[in-house]
């Protein structure tokens, strides 16, 4: 079906924000010594021809007014960065209404937010199946990485007011804040340019998920922390020890003075280092290891605050490893016994799970790189990994992201090759293994297993069962014992993942989360192995719920 010309038109109307948007975007000034906030707006609108409100029941209900003193100095950066910082220092925060630009605060911008529609068919689809091949969608991976990375905290599942992702029309339907959705645009642009790397030069250098003059002004930041100076500095104010750092790297180095003050530290905090020559990184990192303090980069300036606060200001990255999960080998592992509890229950598993490329690579960041970091021991990190685009996308602060780009480095350049495998032991990695499923039928009736027995033998490697050595039998009403070679259980975990879509098989196949949403489970299979289609009968995959009847008939 073609929509009409008229239709396409009439909603393809000028956007009334693009005027602020492009206010934003233009360079300020900001000079203020104890000025009102309200003196501040007034000058900022006539400066930039922009109509800026306060939300004045917002700020009432926050303790504050219009009249609030500001005191700040900055020149030459964004619109857009001035107000971040000079709000943050108020805990207040700004929304673009339609034509105007109105000061409020966090929790009164809510009702604010936006929805947008993202196209996504590369990013749910795999390239079996953007090439005409078949083969199902997988919506799952992709929002619980967005659940996982941009603003964890902020959806309604995890007590957020934000509603969850929704799939639609092989795209995502999303409602968030203007500067979540400009996250959620630069982190799938970010995976396409990661699944679009040539495989013959590749080139796995992190990718900002930024709007992409955000993303050149961190990189401007990063490479300012490189410059090499000495210092010798006694009992010197923390003030100044920034004003000489702002001079070495050629940065704006600013104190978050609500931050520092909360913990009860002052800008004339005293400071004893010494550096014959070093580069202002380092001194960065001695500096607030010796204070117990840390820093970010964001705004177009390097911020010295504290490590609770540095939690709030982290860094979403897309490390593209297509050839770390090509390199090892790919046969997942059989782990016994498994501590995960089946189908949303707890403790111990009677069936050991698969462990692949993907786990062992979450794993070797998540416990290797500052563990206590990552939300799944309470800090604020989140990773996860998108399968279709060959990448792990990782929520961290910028000294993390450090650690993480070297340790991946360290690999990439001292790995080995694995030891050819003798005869023998080809042939013992590939000896039955007896496996016990728990199967969540809709049908409980005493003999729904053993039809559900009749058609996995049928569907998966038909030729490969026999009586004796590989088989699969009921045990009691809801569970099946099947030995079979670990190539097969991996096809079969992946086939009762696509029969059975809300089970922990499913969880397993969509890809490890960590510090989110997500699973922590990783995928129970190894597709690249197989050149067969799962599940597809006559050249078409049938549906779960097409399955589920086949096994209630007795298929």
């Amino acid at each position: 079906m073609k929509l009409a010309d008229k239709y396409l038109q009439t909603h393809a109307s000028h956007d009334p924000n693009d005027k602020v948007r492009q206010a934003l975007a233009s360079p300020t000034k900001m000079r203020f010594i104890d000025t009102p906030l309200l003196e501040v707006a007034t000058y900022l609108s006539t400066l930039h021809n922009l109509d800026i409100q306060f939300d004045r029941r917002a700020l009432e209900d926050v303790g504050l007014s219009s009249d609030h003193p500001i005191t700040i100095d900055l020149e030459g950066v964004r619109l857009q960065s001035g107000l971040r910082l000079m709000l943050d220092q108020l805990e207040l925060t700004y929304v673009v209404d339609p034509g105007r630009l109105l000061i409020t605060t966090p929790e009164a911008a809510e009702p604010y937010s936006q929805s947008a529609f993202y196209p996504c068919v590369d990013l749910i689809y795999d390239s079996d199946s953007l090439a005409g091949e078949g083969g199902p969608s997988d919506y799952d991976s992709l929002i619980d990485l967005i659940h996982t990375t941009v603003e964890p905290d902020s959806w309604y599942f995890v007590g957020g007011a934000m509603p969850d992702v929704q799939p639609m029309e092989n795209g995502l339907l999303i409602r968030q804040s203007e500067a979540a959705q400009r996250k959620i645009a630069a982190l799938l642009a970010a995976l396409r340019t990661a699944k679009s790397l040539p495989s013959d030069a590749y080139d796995p250098t992190p990718i900002d998920a930024l709007p992409q003059r955000e993303a050149a002004e961190l990189q401007k930041l990063r490479a300012s922390l490189d410059k090499a100076g000495s210092a010798a500095f006694v009992d010197t104010p923390l003030i100044e020890v920034a004003e000489y750092l702002s001079k070495l790297t050629g940065s704006r180095v600013l104190l978050d003075k609500r931050a520092l003050e909360f913990v009860g530290k002052s800008l004339d905090l005293p400071v004893d280092l010494e550096f014959p020559k070093a580069t202002a990184r380092l001194i960065f990192d001695d500096l607030t290891r010796e204070h117990r303090l840390s820093y970010y980069l964001e705004n177009e300036s390097i911020l010295i605050t504290t490590v609770h606060d540095v939690e709030s200001h982290m860094v979403l990255k897309v490390y593209p490893v297509r050839d770390l999960l090509q390199s090892v080998d790919p046969s997942p592992q059989l782990l016994t016994p498994s501590f995960h509890g089946n189908f949303g229950g707890s403790g111990q598993s009677p069936s050991p799970y698969w462990e692949t490329a993907t786990d062992r690579l979450l794993d070797s960041m998540t416990s290797t790189i500052q563990p206590g970091s990552w939300k799944e021991l309470g800090g604020s990190g989140g990773i996860g990994v998108l399968k279709v685009a060959d990448a792990l996308v990782i929520l961290q602060t910028e000294q993390n992201h450090e650690q993480i780009a070297r340790l991946l480095h360290d690999i990439r350049t001292q790995r080995q090759p694995r030891p050819e495998s003798s005869t023998a032991a080809k042939a013992k990695q590939d000896e039955p293994v007896l496996i016990r499923y728990p199967i969540p039928l809709d049908d409980d009736g005493s003999d729904a297993i053993s039809k559900f027995a009749r058609l996995l033998t049928s569907e998966v490697a038909a030729e490969s069962w026999n009586d004796e050595t590989r088989y699969a039998i009921s045990l009691g009403k809801t569970t099946l014992l099947v030995k079979q070679t670990p190539a097969i259980h991996a096809i079969i975990r992946q086939w009762i993942a696509q029969l059975y879509p809300h089970s922990i098989y499913a969880q397993q196949a969509a890809g490890g989360l960590r510090g989110g949403s997500g699973s922590s489970w990783g995928s129970c299979y190894a597709p690249e192995l197989f050149d067969q289609k799962l599940g597809v009968v006559g050249g078409v995959p049938p549906t779960p719920r097409v399955m589920q009847d086949a096994v209630k008939s007795g298929m």
